[in-house]
């Protein structure tokens, strides 16, 4: 189902996805846009829920050694 992220560094996209969204919001918009400065920030926070779902779904309850 998620082959697609077994082998990036999901722990990392997770944690600088949003600083890349923030320097996206900072450098395409502009300052009256507001609009569009709330829709890149949902589309970011939402991808970086969805790259998160990874981590439950693909854990080994049944491995000791992690």
């Amino acid at each position: 189902m998620m082959e697609f992220l077994a082998g990036l560094p999901v722990l990392s996209i997770i944690t600088f996805l949003p600083a890349l969204g923030a320097l996206v919001i900072i450098f395409a918009a502009s300052k009256d846009d507001t609009e569009l400065v709330k829709w890149l920030a949902l589309g970011f926070s939402l991808a970086v829920f969805a790259v998160s779902l990874y981590l439950p779904l693909t854990f080994d309850y049944n491995n000791p050694d992690l």
